[in-house]
């Protein structure tokens, strides 16, 4: 918007500096200005027809906003869960059946809108934190806590579980030991920190 007004301002500005014989100066400045605006009128279409897919891409569907928020749940559930146990989380035998209490009837945290209907649940446990307590955790911005997998139930494990067919473009969604969660692309989940 501000192009077609910065075009329309420097051909006004041109007409009013050749129809002034010389009295008013700064018909240079006013070509530049008139130049820049046509060609950033002329090439927003084009970059925009590049970006359009690359944001169609990363928007976040309501299916995706929803694992997220499950994860966030799980998070807090296992936060809640640690608190209650000495500063522990709970053990990779037990750790859904652990965090029930913990979930206030929401059960359906354990679930990723787009995962198959025939589990209990679609999420794993990091086998390298199940069991530790919270103080044993190294930078837990980066360490992760939760993370999707196909399914199952008091699954725990670590990168080889990751799902194989990622659900939400491509994307995983995980939770961290500082109880954030965040859609990570696959070249990205090599780069988290799976111990201690």
């Amino acid at each position: 918007m501000t192009s077609l007004a910065g075009l329309v301002v420097g051909i006004i500005a041109l007409v009013r500096i050749s129809k002034s014989n010389g009295r008013i100066g700064g018909r240079g400045l006013a070509l530049a200005g008139t130049i820049v605006s046509a060609a950033f009128l002329l090439l927003a279409p084009i970059l925009a027809a590049r970006l359009l897919p690359a944001l169609i891409r990363t928007k976040t569907t309501p299916n995706t906003a929803g694992c997220m928020n499950n994860v966030k749940q799980l998070n807090l559930a296992l936060m809640m869960y640690a608190t209650d146990f000495n500063d522990r989380f709970p053990a990779s035998s037990n750790w859904c059946d652990a965090l029930i209490p913990y979930l206030a009837g929401m059960t359906n945290s354990f679930l990723c809108p787009e995962g198959a209907p025939n589990q209990r649940c679609h999420y794993a446990l990091n086998a390298h934190v199940a069991g530790r307590e919270l103080s044993d955790i190294q930078e837990p911005s980066q360490m992760v806590l939760v993370f999707e997998i196909e399914g199952g139930w008091n699954v725990t494990g670590g990168r080889e579980l990751l799902s194989i067919r990622p659900r939400h473009n491509s994307l995983c969604t995980v939770g961290f030991a500082d109880g954030h969660a965040e859609i990570v692309p696959p070249a990205r989940l090599e780069q988290l920190r799976w111990e201690p």
